[in-house]
């Protein structure tokens, strides 16, 4: 279950203030968890991959702890780019949901217009909504 963090969201402080800071700093570090589960995750895909084995439960269990991170970060920093892109990669490629995926990215291409991949991602976005349809 996600937590409620509608008193700690950006708009509530000042921005630039330690209260803003403290909450971008927070949500970041929710990320980076996620991040972690997420490069385990991957690293034990690529060994059940190379044996021959079917993905284990472990793997898909280390994915939906990731997803829980990213979720908890745009709830805490909805301002805050990275976790959606790495919700639409993760919704595209392990969990097959298309639709997740096309809405997550997009939310990450509306906060980071100027990311240097964000022409890929838009091309991304693109194939996945004709994959969709």
């Amino acid at each position: 279950m996600l937590l409620n963090y509608a008193e700690v969201l950006p708009g509530k402080y000042k921005p630039g203030s330690c209260e803003a800071e403290l909450v971008s700093i927070y949500a970041k570090a929710r990320f980076n968890q996620g991040w972690c589960y997420e490069s385990y995750a991957n690293r034990a895909l690529e060994a059940d991959s190379t044996s021959g084995n079917e993905v284990s439960r472990s793997v898909l269990k280390l994915f939906g702890y990731s997803e829980y991170e990213y979720l908890q970060s745009t709830r805490i920093d909805p301002l805050f780019p990275s976790p959606y892109k790495n919700l639409g990669i993760l919704y595209a490629n392990i969990y097959q949901d298309k639709k997740k995926a096309i809405a997550n990215l997009k939310q990450y291409l509306k906060y980071a217009p100027g990311d240097p991949q964000a022409e890929s991602i838009r091309e991304y976005v693109n194939k996945l909504q004709g994959l969709s349809e």
